[in-house]
């Protein structure tokens, strides 16, 4: 959980990529403001067939929906799913991810991304800085790159954006 462009869905699909080869199914679905359940209960005697007994690993990217009978319904065939299997998710609001980790367990953890300051010091190198290997060795451009990533709180895509503007000047 955490604020637009903070990097929730690029942390999310590291994290994918080394789990999935541990899971007998893993599955990615961008959900974002398109959510429709009808379309999606369509496919749950599907789903349920899919999954069944096997361990999976299911990832909803970028969720706005908070209506917890919506997500009752469409993630029930999960249930019938392995041992272990996960469902892990981005979204930007505390209500929906409480609303669906009530949905899918009793042993839920929520995590709030704060920000990420090591890939934002790179990205504002990449993009401001043409990508000077080693800023290390200008302490100017060192000092300047790291005040303006405390000021940007760890926001990646802000980071880009500044970097960006940067060289337009």
């Amino acid at each position: 959980m955490g604020h637009g462009g903070m990097g929730k869905t690029t942390l999310l699909q590291h994290i994918y990529e080394d789990l999935k080869e541990e899971f007998d199914l893993s599955m990615w679905v961008c959900v974002s403001n398109d959510f429709d359940a009808k379309k999606i209960i369509a496919f749950q005697e599907s789903l349920k067939a899919t999954v069944q007994s096997k361990r999976f690993l299911l990832v909803l990217d970028d969720i706005w929906e908070e209506d917890m009978n919506k997500w009752e319904n469409v993630l029930c065939p999960l249930v019938y799913g392995g041992l272990r299997s996960k469902i892990l998710l981005t979204t930007q609001m505390n209500t929906v991810a409480s609303a669906i980790a009530n949905v899918v367990s009793k042993d839920k953890e929520i995590y709030s991304l704060k920000g990420l300051g090591e890939v934002c010091l790179k990205l504002l190198n990449t993009h401001a800085f043409a990508g000077v290997d080693n800023l290390g060795s200008y302490k100017k451009l060192r000092d300047i790159a790291s005040l303006i990533v405390k000021k940007l709180s760890g926001f990646r895509l802000k980071a880009k954006v500044i970097g960006g503007v940067s060289i337009l000047n």
